[in-house]
């Protein structure tokens, strides 16, 4: 199994401590032999989006649901999608895109954003290349 990590950090800070939390996924390295190249779409066939979305979206619920940070104010989630909103009621929203094998995500921060598996680090980045669970808690920082 190959370890895949999502790093961030809250910037609230309690006396002087700044608390960091690592956590980490397993997820199989992805191998892909398809005779029907029409199975693959942005790099996953649909069973191996499903185990890597499922995956990532319950482990990020998870932590947004126990986050010390006192910029979060209600987590919610439903359908596969989490709506996040901050104590200055801005809202982000992740949620799955099936048909695309994507996860989509709209920030009032940077606005509205597509991340594609990448399968050589095994993360969900966009095309800036930037990891879609450290963009999220940053972005959570500046509001």
């Amino acid at each position: 199994m190959k370890k895949i990590a999502i790093n961030y950090i809250f910037n609230q800070t309690l006396g002087r401590q700044n608390h960091v939390r690592v956590i980490r996924l397993s997820a199989p390295k992805a191998i892909y032999n398809f005779s029907n190249k029409e199975d693959i779409l942005n790099g996953l066939n649909e069973k191996d989006y499903q185990r890597y979305c499922s995956q990532f979206m319950n482990e990020l619920g998870d932590v947004l649901e126990e986050s010390p940070s006192q910029r979060i104010s209600d987590v919610q989630i439903s359908d596969g999608v989490i709506k996040v909103t901050t104590q200055g009621e801005k809202t982000f929203v992740i949620n799955r895109q099936v048909p695309n094998r994507q996860i989509w995500y709209s920030s009032p921060v940077s606005g509205p954003q597509r991340f594609n598996w990448d399968l050589q680090e095994a993360k969900w980045k966009n095309q800036k290349n930037e990891e879609l669970s450290k963009l999220l808690f940053k972005e959570i920082d500046q509001v």
